[in-house]
């Protein structure tokens, strides 16, 4: 189910960050960022000074071309800051820029509130289940119906709802990038639940024949038939899923980061991960987990 898999991509990531990062001897590159907001100067260097990637002598402004299957541009400046802090040491960090958006098809149309939504930058040292490399991550979950939110507008009747985008970049740089050509772990997933029908009846069913709408869950020692939550869900995924599957890839979306800005008081001592406050829009052309193939949605989102 890809309820489970949104399960499975937060497991992931927060595996990531229980690895510690080493630097080569000499230390590794590192990016800055400065300006007014919405406008952000970009400078990236090697650690010992000996190189400007794609920059210029002081107030000069060069631009650099980022590749990685249709990557776009990204622009640096010199004389930039060192970034802004990012509180990693406190609760909560403040590395996360509010996300809001919609995703709309056929069955689906849904909205996110800023207020349950968020983006970021991380550069990960690397573990068994993720590599080492810069990934974006969206996330955005959606209550059901009330007095005060309507997010659900199809179908009304939605329990809850979550977003989960997982994107590798090339680099910390502002710049366009897609799905196209991207053979690691990538996936954009959202799920709804639904409410159990009135007609699933999985009391005092016993053994491995569960009747429709129930499935055995429980204790390894004594499992029982519950009902199972229905779910409406769409994806769209890379040559190589966030879960280490390797599923044909389907759907595709593309990420445009307007402004990327370190942190600060990187790396997080307590995981040695470095962060980035990023702004910018990701959009995707999701598909549906039924067999019908018009089942399709668009994802938009704005950080």
């Amino acid at each position: 189910m890809r309820w489970e898999l949104l399960v499975i991509l937060g497991a992931l990531w927060a595996c990531a960050g229980n690895v510690r990062e080493s630097s080569a001897s000499g230390g590794e590159s590192s990016t800055s960022h400065a300006g007014a907001s919405g406008d952000p100067s970009v400078s990236s260097s090697t650690a010992g000074g000996a190189t400007s990637a794609g920059g210029t002598d002081a107030g000069g402004t060069a631009t650099s071309t980022a590749s990685q299957g249709g990557a776009g541009t990204s622009v640096s400046q010199a004389g930039s800051s060192s970034g802004v802090s990012c509180n990693l040491n406190g609760t909560p960090p403040t590395y996360s820029s509010p996300a809001s958006g919609s995703i709309t098809g056929p069955n689906i149309d849904v909205t996110f509130d800023p207020i349950n939504g968020d983006a970021y930058l991380e550069h990960t040292p690397g573990s068994y289940a993720v590599a080492a490399g810069y990934w974006v991550s969206i996330n955005a979950s959606t209550p059901a119906n009330s007095a005060t939110s309507t997010n659900f507008q199809k179908p009304t009747d939605a329990t809850s709802g979550m977003l989960t985008v997982f994107v590798e970049v090339n680099s910390a740089t502002s710049g366009t990038y897609s799905s196209t050509g991207l053979s690691r772990c990538s996936s954009a997933a959202y799920c709804a639940q639904l409410p159990i029908p009135s007609s699933v009846n999985c009391a005092n069913v016993t053994g491995s024949d569960c009747p429709a709408g129930c499935s055995l869950q429980g204790p390894v020692m004594g499992p029982n038939c519950q009902p199972v939550t229905p779910e409406l869900c769409y994806s769209a995924d890379g040559a190589m899923t966030c879960a280490g599957e390797t599923p044909t890839p389907q759907g595709s979306w593309s990420l445009t980061l307007t402004s990327v800005t370190p942190c600060s008081d990187n790396p997080n001592p307590s995981t040695n991960i470095t962060h980035y406050v990023v702004h910018g829009s990701f959009t995707a052309n999701l598909v549906g987990d039924s067999t019908d193939a018009t089942d399709t949605a668009t994802l938009t989102m704005l950080f």
